[in-house]
């Protein structure tokens, strides 16, 4: 009863809107690439070139992976983060993906244009527009069907894809696991190559290092977790969705709020010892976090320390069903 009390002081609407991560529309093994590595220039169009291979390991797809690595354009390759590559404090991509989607027009870039800027990923694409146009999704969202005649008309290019905006490629970014038994979010790397979240990850877009870490630091706390715990499925697909940012407030980060500055000074530190695996002194730069949280949502000590002991108790449960996800 006493953590239920102090709950209510942290649920209501974020300030922040989280967002899905870039979904294929059922097609990975596509998309999905392993094995990259630089291969030169083309010499007509001057863009710089990598080798790879399609990524099919654990797809129920039915694609085929491609016998002989194929060349793509670099520009449209990015890291691809997977369901376990983001964890608490941090973030690894272990793919690749080929991104072929216009992130203002919300389709895939113009026929033309992939034919022409980027030949290599047009007739890699190409081997497998048969299977594309056959995605559900595609023809959900990419296709109209004229009433009187009955014609279906294709909205977008076969290779079309979902979940890519503009704010897909911002610089400062804090992602987390959408399918988990609590909140771990990790701050993207923003300098380099912008690593993109698959579809089961939810992410915020941040202004700043410093407020991505803020955020970071909040959203992984006791209170949060505590609060997601109790409402949402622990381990199913809804637990951690970008609807969780209408349930759970977390305020927008203020620079001259010295709270908000130390807990962003706390969150770069989580991200350098769980990078180290110093675990003992991340746990105590967690209760440090923990109790700065508790100031802002105006949780006392005993609330706190209640909140805490749930949580204890929850993961308990979770080893007992052997269903514990990591740290």
């Amino acid at each position: 009863p006493k953590a239920l009390k102090a709950l209510k002081k942290v649920l209501g609407k974020s300030d922040y809107q989280a967002r899905a991560g870039v979904y294929s529309g059922g097609l990975n093994a596509v998309y999905w690439l392993r094995d990259v590595e630089p291969a030169g220039k083309d010499p007509h169009t001057g863009k710089k070139l990598v080798r790879a291979v399609n990524l099919t390991e654990g797809q129920k797809s039915g694609i085929y992976q491609i016998r002989d690595p194929v060349l793509l354009e670099e520009e449209l390759v990015y890291p691809l983060l997977r369901g376990r590559d983001v964890k608490r404090w941090q973030a690894e991509p272990s793919a690749w993906i080929l991104l072929v989607q216009d992130p203002k027009t919300r389709r895939g870039i113009d026929e033309d244009k992939m034919q022409q800027e980027y030949p290599h990923a047009w007739g890699y694409l190409k081997r497998f527009e048969k299977e594309l146009r056959e995605r559900a999704a595609f023809k959900r969202y990419f296709t109209r069907k004229e009433k009187k005649t009955g014609k279906v008309t294709e909205t977008g290019p076969f290779y079309s894809m979902f979940n890519v905006g503009e704010y897909t490629f911002t610089k400062y970014r804090v992602a987390w696991q959408g399918m988990a038994s609590s909140l771990n979010a990790a701050v993207l790397d923003a300098q380099k190559k912008p690593m993109l979240p698959e579809h089961v990850h939810s992410f915020i877009v941040a202004g700043s290092t410093a407020e991505a870490h803020y955020f970071t630091a909040v959203f992984n706390s006791s209170p949060l977790n505590l609060a997601a715990q109790a409402y949402a499925q622990r381990g199913g697909k809804s637990f951690a969705t970008p609807q969780i940012m209408e349930n759970i407030h977390i305020d927008g980060f203020n620079r001259r709020k010295t709270q908000h500055r130390q807990l962003a000074n706390l969150s770069e530190k989580s991200h350098q010892l769980a990078d180290e695996e110093e675990w003992q002194e991340l746990a105590e730069v967690e209760d440090r976090i923990d109790l700065l949280v508790a100031k802002l949502y105006g949780i006392k000590a005993d609330e706190l320390e209640e909140i805490k002991r749930n949580l204890r108790e929850l993961k308990k449960e979770d080893l007992k069903t052997g269903k514990l996800f990591p740290k």
